[in-house]
């Protein structure tokens, strides 16, 4: 799990999750990657820093879920609560 936050306010951005998180920040990075590069720019401007924490694959849905209910992040697509 990967949190984007603002460092002065502690608002949480945006949360995500993947098996390779190396790979995933590098691809935000990456030149051309579409609508998710788009929301990656959006959420730089705000000077945003990241947060990981690993835990257990299968529980990774769940708590992404959770943080995403609780925090309602900006960049996150809603969920039904």
């Amino acid at each position: 799990i990967y949190v984007f936050y603002n460092p002065l306010t502690y608002d949480i951005l945006y949360v995500g999750k993947s098996k390779d998180i190396g790979k995933r920040l590098y691809s935000y990075w990456s030149l051309g990657y579409g609508k998710s590069y788009d929301k990656l720019q959006q959420i730089m401007k705000k000077d945003a820093c990241i947060c990981v924490k690993v835990i257990p694959c299968e529980d990774n849905y769940l708590v992404e879920d959770k943080i995403i209910k609780k925090y309602r992040p900006k960049y996150n697509i809603r969920h039904e609560l």
